[in-house]
């Protein structure tokens, strides 16, 4: 007999929305999600460390969805007939010739985000030409 932790059953999800509650998978998400897999031909889903590992009706690589993303697309084409159009699509490294799709949430665009650097320009050597140091006195010249 198979112990839980070795039996591959014991890690599937009775539901899609089973899946979204356990990953915590944004509300705004999940119609894009859904949409997808419907598309695609998702038969079931398996809980993975930190994604949903969708299983293809049909061989093929099975997806990786993450809170803001999802991999295992076939080709470039395949993602953007599954996610239709103004969707952010790009090749995975997960493996070659897979792509992957952004979500409409990420974590990127759920938080505050970080100002952009400011740059002080503290003037020129006016000996080698370098950029000079918040002290004004050149580190190569000096």
């Amino acid at each position: 007999m198979a112990t839980p932790s070795s039996d591959p059953l014991a890690r599937r999800y009775s539901s899609l929305d089973r899946a979204f509650a356990d990953q915590k998978i944004p509300v705004g998400n999940q119609p894009f999600i859904r949409a997808f897999c419907s598309r695609v031909g998702v038969s079931t889903f398996d809980k993975r460390s930190g994604y949903i590992k969708a299983n293809r009706c049909v061989d093929g690589p099975a997806l990786q969805i993450y809170y803001g993303w999802t991999n295992g697309f076939h080709s470039e084409e395949e993602a953007r007939d599954a996610v239709g159009p103004g969707a952010k699509v790009w090749p995975s490294d997960r493996g070659a010739h897979l792509w992957g799709v952004d979500h409409p949430v990420t974590r990127a665009t759920t938080g505050v985000q970080p100002k952009a650097p400011v740059f002080v320009d503290y003037g020129t050597c006016p000996r080698c030409h370098l950029k000079l140091p918040a002290s004004s006195t050149c580190d190569t010249c000096d």
